[in-house]
């Protein structure tokens, strides 16, 4: 499955990301802000489109739609290699958003759970 990933900004090499994941669309969130509890979301995304795809974003991450109708936004995300550590639990599958703490390497993410 591939994780789609939105960077806020510049990210450089070993550098730390608190990013979101929001579930169950495969939308990795990472924002300009280092720390847990701190990450990029949905919210920031919103901030940085343009307005006419506004709508469909602000649509979508309410919804928590389906992927067909991301298409519109696929200009704001990328589908990098991205390792994932840590475990979901079966409470996880009702959650919207897990949090997860990032490194970019020269050739992939690595991302721990956060929480």
């Amino acid at each position: 499955m591939d994780t789609f990933e939105w960077i806020q900004g510049d990210w450089q090499v070993g550098e730390y990301r608190s990013c979101q994941l929001l579930l169950p669309t495969s939308r990795l969130f990472c924002g300009t802000r280092e720390g847990a509890g701190h990450g990029g979301s949905v919210s920031d995304l919103i901030s940085s489109v343009s307005n006419d795809d506004f709508s469909v974003a602000f649509h979508s991450a309410i919804t928590r739609s389906a992927e067909t109708e991301w298409t519109s936004l696929a200009k704001y995300f990328h589908v990098p290699r991205i390792n994932f550590y840590g475990r979901f639990q079966s409470s996880d599958r009702e959650r919207v958003l897990m949090s997860w703490l990032c490194q970019r390497g020269d050739d992939a993410l690595v991302c721990k759970a956060a929480n």
